[in-house]
């Protein structure tokens, strides 16, 4: 496979699976090749998940109201 000498190159790459078929009695799928999330990925997701929890926090709190 083509993919294998890029995952063990290095890295945190990763197969995701992109799209299962059927093709002629056989279920194939079409792979691609991840990359991990870096830092600041992970950080904007940690900031946005929080900020979300906030508004519905705040917007639960005037609904009691």
């Amino acid at each position: 496979m083509r993919f294998m000498s890029q995952i063990e190159k290095g890295g945190s790459r990763a197969l995701v699976p992109l799209k299962g078929y059927f093709k002629n009695g056989r279920f194939k799928i079409l792979v691609g090749l991840g990359l991990g999330k870096t830092h600041r990925d992970r950080r904007q997701d940690l900031i946005k998940r929080q900020t979300d929890r906030e508004v519905n926090r705040e917007l639960a709190n005037r609904r009691r109201k």
